[in-house]
């Protein structure tokens, strides 16, 4: 029951924030959550679409909260034009860090 909720609310957010993205997100919303995906462990529960000075220089970012199986929230940026990675926060990391696919 939990998991159809939260793939219920992970649907409903994409959807809503794909509506609302601006002209210059190049990425679309599902892809900054996958991308965030393909980091971390953890289901996606909300993605924002959030406008960040970074060194003086406005940039679009995707900030997307992940909850991992232990109920810690990780909290992931996505560079909106470009999909590159900017950062993540949230109480001890390293157990949800993906390794790469060989």
């Amino acid at each position: 029951m939990q998991k159809v909720f939260i793939a219920a609310v992970v649907a409903g957010v994409l959807a809503l924030a794909v509506s609302f993205s601006p002209a210059e997100a190049r990425i679309s919303t599902a892809d900054a959550a996958a991308r965030a995906q393909e980091r971390f462990d953890g289901q996606v529960v909300d993605v924002d679409l959030d406008d960040d000075d970074d060194d003086g220089v406005k940039i679009w970012v995707y900030e997307i909260k992940l909850l991992t199986r232990d109920n810690v929230i990780i909290k992931v940026k996505i560079n909106a034009d470009t999909g590159a990675f900017i950062e993540a926060k949230g109480d001890n990391l390293i157990p949800y860090i993906r390794r790469p696919k060989s």
